[in-house]
């Protein structure tokens, strides 16, 4: 759960410790800037920013509507430093709300998907801060595994199963990465989630949700019904991640330059934007996210 720092990330978290002054309990780090090998020229920092509330938050009475409404807040962070401009995307969050949506009682896999990959808790207040934090970071990873279980159907080695863990928040959102990144993610950090889908396997077999014979795994029967919840779980998911998409454009300014941005990095040609995608925003997002699924699919 720690990280290499640099300047840059110093730079970050100055900036939201100002920004948020004695209301900050924590800034959490994750994404592909964590790994080196995962880590590519266009790609920018992802943070979980963890406040004790929107009272210094909020910028007026519709933000203390719109802020607790399905949570977390996605906004986007620029600095200057070392005289170039660092671009950055952060989660704006309550403690509680992180501790709810990190659980096994969370009304979706949003939080729990990206905890439960490698996270680097880069700030913390203060010890307890840092260890709520810990704690809820185990829980996401144990819930996550959960959730995951009933989606084995067959047995399975243990890189399959760490592959079916990591696969989950993806099967949740509206997503283009591939089978080839969950490849990509695990050989990234192999040392790390070997580790501890180890444990958590270990301790999944101790406690008779899963059964290893023959070096396979497979997972305790449960019936269909159990399957068929967790296939709701992450329909339900997919539908919660598509209403935040109002919130998302509402708070983030450059909006169309980061899908113009993540277009051309998809496709290899700049994105074809007319007025009235400028306009529509929302159905310029649904147009352009199936041309670069339709593009990853090729």
């Amino acid at each position: 759960m720690s990280c290499a720092r640099d300047a840059e990330l110093d730079a970050f978290i100055a900036t939201f410790r100002r920004a948020f002054g004695e209301n900050l309990v924590a800034v959490l780090l994750y994404g592909s800037c964590l790994s080196a090998s995962m880590k590519k020229a266009s790609s920018f920092r992802d943070f979980f920013v963890v406040v004790d509330d929107y009272r210094t938050v909020a910028k007026g009475a519709i933000d203390s509507i719109v802020l607790p409404w399905l949570p977390p807040n996605l906004r986007y962070q620029i600095i200057e430093h070392a005289g170039r401009r660092i671009d950055a995307k952060y989660h704006l969050l309550t403690l509680r709300e992180f501790q709810n949506m990190s659980s096994s009682t969370a009304p979706d896999l949003y939080v729990i998907g990206r905890m439960s990959k490698r996270v680097g808790i880069v700030h913390a207040r203060d010890e307890h801060a840092r260890m709520a934090i810990q704690e809820a970071l185990g829980n996401a990873f144990l819930a996550n595994a959960r959730i995951s279980l009933p989606l084995v159907t067959e047995p399975v080695t243990f890189v399959e199963l760490i592959h079916t863990f990591l696969k989950t928040s993806y099967l949740s959102e509206l997503r283009l990465e591939t089978k080839a990144k969950i490849t990509e993610i695990h050989d990234s950090e192999r040392e790390h989630y070997d580790t501890l889908y180890g444990l958590l396997v270990e301790s999944l077999v101790e406690s008779g949700d899963l059964t290893m014979a023959g070096g396979l795994y497979s997972r305790r029967a449960s019936g269909p019904w159990s399957r068929r919840t967790a296939k709701w779980y992450l329909t339900k998911s997919k539908i919660r991640h598509m209403a935040r998409f109002p919130k998302m454009i509402r708070d983030m300014d450059n909006w169309m330059e980061q899908l113009a941005g993540k277009y051309e990095r998809t496709v290899g040609k700049p994105a074809p934007l007319t007025d009235f995608d400028k306009r529509h925003k929302l159905l310029t997002m649904v147009k352009f996210f199936y041309r670069m699924k339709i593009k990853k699919e090729s």
